[in-house]
């Protein structure tokens, strides 16, 4: 990837978690890195290709940090995941409208989701069988039916946590992580086992 384009996602990045993506247009990015248009539009041909390139760097970063075969304890865990929302929290912010408006992002959105309901499953029976969380069946005091219900509640928590905080009153900031890795361990409260609490 050139240097051009690699500076084009990183402003555009920056631009769209501090205003949002529609008050951003593609001059607005070519201004700020004091860019002439046909330079920009050289490397992307609109803001939607712009965004598809950021969700996909978000979610690299995602799988990789979810790919180890031993997880991170629950806390560490949920502390980096946390952590790359932050640093692409426009999406969690406005993935919705960003969907309904395109269908590429919205195909890509689906299957990321599908991947990280998978491998979360995966993580949550690695802490079960290294006696960190109790399994997840409808005998635990949550009375979820099973892994797969936990598995959405900590995705839903996770990536509507930001959305759900910020509005115009009240601006999410890098300490609203540390409230939303606290609201994920409330979510997981139940079926942590003593010795991991």
């Amino acid at each position: 990837m050139s240097d051009t384009r690699v500076k084009i996602l990183r402003e555009s990045l920056a631009l769209f978690n501090r205003l949002g993506v529609d008050k951003v247009s593609t001059n607005h990015i070519a201004k700020s890195l004091e860019m002439s248009p046909g330079n920009f539009y050289y490397h992307f041909a609109n803001k939607e290709e712009i965004i598809r390139e950021l969700f996909d760097q978000m979610t690299k970063k995602i799988d990789a940090l979810w790919a180890f075969e031993v997880p991170a304890p629950p806390k560490p865990f949920f502390q980096a995941s946390m952590q790359v929302f932050w640093e692409f929290r426009f999406f969690h912010r406005e993935m919705y409208a960003l969907r309904r408006n395109d269908r590429v992002l919205s195909k890509r959105w689906h299957a990321h989701l599908d991947r990280s309901l998978i491998t979360l499953k995966n993580i949550l029976e690695s802490w079960s069988e290294r006696k960190i969380i109790r399994e997840a069946t409808s005998e635990a005091p949550s009375k979820l039916n099973d892994t797969n219900d936990l598995c959405s509640l900590i995705i839903i928590t996770a990536g509507a946590y930001l959305q759900f905080y910020e509005s115009t009153e009240r601006r999410a900031s890098s300490r609203t992580i540390d409230q939303g890795v606290n609201a994920l361990m409330k979510v997981l409260q139940p079926y942590l086992l003593p010795s991991s609490k």
